[in-house]
């Protein structure tokens, strides 16, 4: 497994046979984007490629951990990273992404470049909300939410008999009012 920051495959030359390519991905990798989301992280890259006449099938997996920073306490802990994706390129005329997970590269391309795909998968593998794992099982929100609650639509019959309980309550002169509004 090599340590590398340049996960460019050449695809020139290659039969139509199955390959396999191991990486080993570390802080470099990641100072190489200028976004913060992701600062440090440990990941092996697995990838196996299918190349055949019109296609090339990839499966990328990647295994480690990542330093995250909490998003409560601002402490750094480490969070497992477990991805699997297929992706699919086919040859075609221009260069374009089609779909999730296939892309259309040109017939002429030398190689397909695999470090923003890896660096995509890893950040839609983050949590939203990145918490320390001492933090996760804490129930505050929870009591918090219950307190500021309050029902904003209610499909219940017993909405409609509440409204009713309502106009009852309401003063007779206020009721006169209504009426004369109706007119």
């Amino acid at each position: 497994m090599e340590q590398i920051y340049s996960l460019r495959i050449p695809i020139v030359g290659l039969k139509n046979q199955a390959y396999q390519y191991s990486y080993q991905i570390s802080e470099n990798f990641f100072k190489q984007y200028f976004e913060d989301t992701i600062p440090n992280g440990n990941i092996k890259v697995k990838l196996a490629l299918q190349k055949s006449e019109t296609m090339i099938q990839t499966i990328i997996k990647l295994n480690g951990t990542l330093t995250l920073i909490c998003d409560r306490s601002l402490d750094e802990f480490e969070e497992e990273l477990n991805v699997e994706e297929k992706m699919i390129y086919k040859f075609g005329e221009k260069a374009e992404v089609q779909d999730i997970g296939l892309e259309i590269i040109p017939h002429k391309a030398h190689e397909i470049n695999f470090e923003e795909t890896i660096y995509e998968l890893i950040g839609l593998a983050l949590p939203i909300k990145k918490l320390h794992p001492r933090f996760r099982d804490e129930n505050i929100d929870n009591h918090d939410d219950e307190q500021d609650s309050f029902l904003v639509y209610s499909s219940d019959n017993n909405q409609t008999k509440k409204e009713e309980n309502q106009d009852e309550l309401i003063d007779p002169r206020w009721a006169n009012l209504s009426k004369l509004k109706e007119k």
